[in-house]
Formats: structure tokens, C-alpha cells, sequence
């Protein structure tokens, strides 16, 4: 009789957040609320860090409950499928420090701040992290899914 560990559930939960900061982020962009778009950047990477750690502790709820890497077949499944997904994860959240540092740069000095704004390459890159990590939120979700309907 197993069960999805509870960081699993609350990791998911704080994912499906951090999807919506996401978005945030992208449209105080459009509006040019740099301030908001630091703070909508900080809160993702910060729930993504979360997300992560609670990866590890669903991890250790796995072993508690006789579910090990080398144990059936499903639970190998379980422990890989999460693993990648953190690693990809992991790139995006790299992303997010570039990104926050060379904006927070970028808001000290009125005239970078006014190119940071207008340029064409920084809408495309705000653009690709939101997309990015609301492709990793749905992958998660699929994830999660097949591991309810497995266990």
C-alpha cells in the first residue's frame, strides 16, 4: 500500500507556484516594472530551490518507504524521472542568478536600464527563462501525475 511522499505533493504545490511568478515576471517586464521583475525572478528562483530540496526529501520518504534505486523496477523509474527533471531544473535556476545579477546591474545605471528595457535580445531571454520554466512546470506535472497513477 504505498503512497506519493508528501515533498512530492508540497513540492508541486510550490512549483505551480513559482509558474505563476514566472508569468508575473514576464508581464512587469511589458511593463517596465524592473523592480517587480527582480522580485518575480528572486521568488522563482527561490521556490525552484525549494522545489529542489524537497526533491531530496522526497528521495529519503522513497527509502523509508522500500522504495530504492535498485530496488523495482518502477521506483528506479521514479528516482531517474525526478533526477533529470531537477537537473534541468537546475539550468534554469543558473539562468535566473544571470539573469537577476545582470539586471540588478542594469538598474544602477538609467541609461543601461533604458536599453535593458527596450532591447529586442533582453524581451527574447526574459521570454525563453518564462517559457523555459513553465515547460518544467508542465514536464513536472506529467511527472507527477504518472507517479500517482503508478503508486
Amino acid at each position: 500500500n504505498q503512497r506519493i511522499p508528501i515533498s512530492f505533493m508540497i513540492s508541486t504545490f510550490l512549483l505551480v507556484i513559482s509558474g505563476y511568478t514566472a508569468t508575473r515576471m514576464r508581464i512587469f517586464y511589458q511593463e517596465e516594472r524592473t523592480e517587480k521583475v527582480l522580485q518575480s525572478l528572486r521568488n522563482t528562483l527561490f521556490l525552484g530551490l525549494v522545489f529542489t530540496s524537497l526533491q531530496f526529501t522526497g528521495w529519503l520518504e522513497l527509502q523509508a518507504m522500500g522504495i530504492n534505486f535498485k530496488g523495482i523496477p518502477s521506483g528506479s523509474f521514479l528516482y531517474v524521472l525526478s533526477g533529470i527533471h531537477i537537473f534541468h531544473l537546475l539550468g534554469a535556476m543558473i539562468f535566473a542568478v544571470i539573469l537577476w545579477v545582470q539586471l540588478q546591474k542594469n538598474q544602477e545605471d538609467s541609461i543601461k536600464h533604458l536599453i535593458l528595457l527596450t532591447n529586442p535580445y533582453e524581451k527574447m531571454r526574459i521570454r525563453l527563462f518564462t517559457v523555459y520554466w513553465q515547460f518544467m512546470d508542465a514536464i513536472w506535472l506529467i511527472l507527477f501525475m504518472l507517479f500517482v497513477l503508478s503508486f
